[in-house]
């Protein structure tokens, strides 16, 4: 079992308590969309997390793509954070899970936190305490892609490093992972 998905299940558990006392009375879930006409901000940000995590911004930018007023997203955002139920910091570990899963090296993942708007002081501290061995990940990201055999000529290399690259791997990281470029001309 996935070491987040223990946390997921809790916060889906503790979202839907939530839910359910604030409704003051057990709809079926087919009953309550035909019944609730006008959702509060709350209501409709506590549904969309129950789906996935949102960073903040994602989550305001949703809300107020629904028509609600600015004041209203803002208030319900600051409550749902203040009860825990909203964190750029969930939100950040887990993408970052997702991403080293698909492959993706820290400088692209950093880039699309910052699209999502997460501080870049919260993504350094997560990706800092995420215990990945970039350097390992690159290794099975490009054998994946490449096979095992070594780099033979300038072209390969290049080719490679372009799709590490745009995997968002470091030029470090590229360079331990296929070797300099010196070392194909001896």
């Amino acid at each position: 079992m996935m070491p987040g998905l223990n946390r997921r299940l809790l916060w889906r558990h503790k979202l839907k308590e939530l839910h359910q006392s604030a409704g003051a009375q057990e709809l079926s879930e087919a009953s309550f969309k035909s019944t609730s006409k006008n959702p509060s901000p709350r209501k409709k940000a506590m549904d969309l997390l129950s789906r996935r995590e949102h960073s903040r911004r994602e989550l305001r930018a949703k809300l107020l793509g629904r028509r609600f007023l600015a004041a209203d997203v803002d208030d319900a955002l600051a409550q749902l954070e203040k009860e825990g139920l909203l964190s750029d910091a969930r939100f950040a570990e887990g993408y970052i899970a997702s991403r080293v899963r698909r492959g993706h090296g820290p400088t692209r993942i950093r880039l699309e936190l910052e699209e999502r708007g997460v501080a870049d002081v919260l993504i350094a501290e997560q990706l800092e305490m995420t215990e990945i061995d970039w350097g390992k990940l690159a290794v099975t990201v490009r054998d994946k892609k490449f096979g095992e055999q070594s780099v033979s000529n300038f072209r390969e290399w290049a080719r490679q490093a372009k799709f590490l690259q745009y995997r968002g791997f470091t030029n470090g990281q590229i360079r331990g992972v296929l070797g300099t470029i010196s070392a194909l001309r001896k």
